[in-house]
């Protein structure tokens, strides 16, 4: 979907025909100026260097920002979720390898919902 126009709208969302609860929901959208990324001569922050330690990368696959301005990072090999401040500061990590809970095997995209959890 398209919007056309600034200003709130009512989302609802059905997984197999079923409403989510948290459905139907507010958004409200604003209009956005599209920049070339050709235009992007230098980039606005660097931080971490290559490998499994805190604020080291292992193929950092997503790369997301949540309402607090925190970034957050997925990693590929490493198997886990880092957590930085917006100036590139490490705050926390979680996440190993496997298949059980807080487990990962070659983590990639992950999306932060409302309530800030991490999905």
């Amino acid at each position: 979907m398209k919007l056309k126009n600034e200003g709130k709208y009512s989302i609802l969302i059905l997984f197999n025909g079923i409403d989510i609860n948290s459905s139907p929901f507010q958004i409200e959208a604003f209009p956005i100026k599209i920049k070339a990324f050709n235009e992007i001569n230098q980039p606005k922050l660097a931080f971490g260097s290559n490998g499994n330690g805190n604020g080291q990368f292992n193929s950092p696959y997503g790369i997301i920002v949540n309402s607090n301005g925190n970034i957050i990072v997925s990693e590929l090999y490493n198997h886990r979720i880092q957590i930085f401040k917006f100036e590139g500061n490490f705050i926390s990590t979680f996440g190993s390898q496997g298949n059980a809970n807080g487990q990962f095997k070659h983590r990639r995209g992950m999306a932060v919902n409302s309530k800030g959890n991490i999905i």
